[in-house]
């Protein structure tokens, strides 16, 4: 890749990294090209220059986080391959677990998922990438299940699950642990025999 072309994808990453703080922390009523170019300490005609509107800044802030969590999941994925260990149900959860809870601990970012899960149902765009991403991951779950012998998987169940357990963790985080939440996704999972 180009010295140019890397530049532009660590200011671009920046700034939606800018974005996403300003989204968790402040909240979707406060991203505005400017508020994003104060916490990136850049111009505001360099967000403009990358995001024409708001609906792209926010776009743009949801698929950093769909890619950061496929990825940690390809990683994570990978190491039970290399090490030869058997990828199990119990094993996604924790994997899942740890993704809500480094999300969580971030300060900012399980906030800013669930701002821009708000946003989309006032925006088509978002709405449509936010339901793909859904149907993807519910659909893989389904596949995984039923490769680990369950007959009966119900990806979208452990998906409202899932959202409504990081949901509750925000509004009262003393109440919530993450590992807890991959005994009780088991639970759920078991009835899919």
């Amino acid at each position: 890749m180009k010295k140019k072309q890397k530049k532009k994808n660590l200011s671009r990453d920046h700034i939606l990294e800018s974005a996403l703080k300003v989204i968790g922390f402040q909240g979707m009523g406060n991203l505005t090209h400017r508020s994003v170019a104060a916490k990136a300490n850049v111009a505001h005609s360099t967000v403009s220059y990358y995001f024409r509107t708001i609906d792209d800044i926010a776009s743009a802030a949801f698929k950093k986080i769909q890619i950061e969590n496929r990825n940690f999941m390809d990683e994570q994925n990978a190491s039970l391959a290399d090490t030869g260990k058997r990828r199990t149900p119990r094993k996604l959860m924790e994997f899942a677990a740890e993704i809500s809870k480094q999300e969580f601990d971030s300060g900012y970012i399980l906030q800013a998922e669930q701002e821009l899960l708000l946003y989309s149902t006032k925006n088509e765009q978002l709405r449509a990438e936010y339901s793909s991403y859904v149907n993807k991951g519910c659909e893989a779950f389904d596949n995984f299940l039923r490769e680990c012998g369950y007959k009966n998987p119900n990806g979208l169940l452990i998906h409202a699950f899932w959202s409504g357990y990081e949901k509750s963790a925000l509004e009262m985080p003393e109440r919530y642990d993450f590992s807890d939440m991959a005994d009780q996704a088991m639970q759920i999972i078991k009835t899919f025999k």
